[in-house]
């Protein structure tokens, strides 16, 4: 299988479904770990489940079809505060709908728009957001920590401008004091900051 698509998968189960849900996909796929608990989740110790080694194994378990499958299956149970832009897969949290599709073309376009009308402000803001969010992986109260780095990188104005207009560009997400590039989206962005470098 495709590494880049189990990685993505990974990213997806973990940020739509609810971890009691993979549990019961795994059981269903009769996955011998998932196996070990009870409805509730707890084993004969009563010790409670990894969600992350759950998602391990699903997300090297599961086709797309299944994946589609479960989804739609469980719909009701399904995230409506996430949406997922990926290269693989696209989830749109207001219908709760699934799909095997490639958000990146069009979020690559609007990369390349911003990029033009920001010009190098933009590629020092994401620059930054790349090396607070991913590279230093802080998330949370990180918004003064980009905005300094992003100076440091170059970006001399139009900070609220720009950051509002890669918001609204599904490009970044905000809330309060962080910033966040959507994990699905950091291969995305770290190939338009090599492709710029060089």
């Amino acid at each position: 299988m495709n590494a880049e698509k189990e990685d993505e998968r990974h990213i997806l189960l973990k940020k739509i479904f609810p971890s009691e849900k993979l549990l019961e996909i795994g059981k269903q796929l009769g996955d011998s770990y998932c196996l070990r608990f009870d409805e509730r989740g707890y084993d004969k110790e009563y010790k409670r489940f990894d969600e992350g080694e759950v998602i391990n194994r699903l997300s090297k378990l599961l086709s797309d079809q299944q994946t589609l499958e479960f989804s739609s299956k469980y719909r009701d149970s399904l995230s409506t505060y996430w949406d997922f832009r990926g290269n693989y897969y696209t989830y749109d949290p207001k219908k709760r709908e699934l799909k095997l599709e490639n958000s990146w073309p069009e979020l690559r376009r609007e990369m390349e728009r911003l990029l033009e009308k920001h010009g190098e402000n933009a590629r020092a803001f994401l620059r930054a957001c790349y090396r607070i969010c991913v590279e230093l992986d802080k998330k949370w109260k990180n918004y003064y920590h980009i905005q300094s780095k992003a100076r440091e990188f170059g970006m001399k104005k139009g900070w609220f401008t720009m950051l509002a207009d890669f918001e609204l560009g599904g490009i970044v997400t905000r809330h309060k004091g962080d910033i966040e590039v959507p994990e699905e989206r950091v291969p995305l962005l770290r190939s338009l900051i090599e492709q710029r470098s060089s």
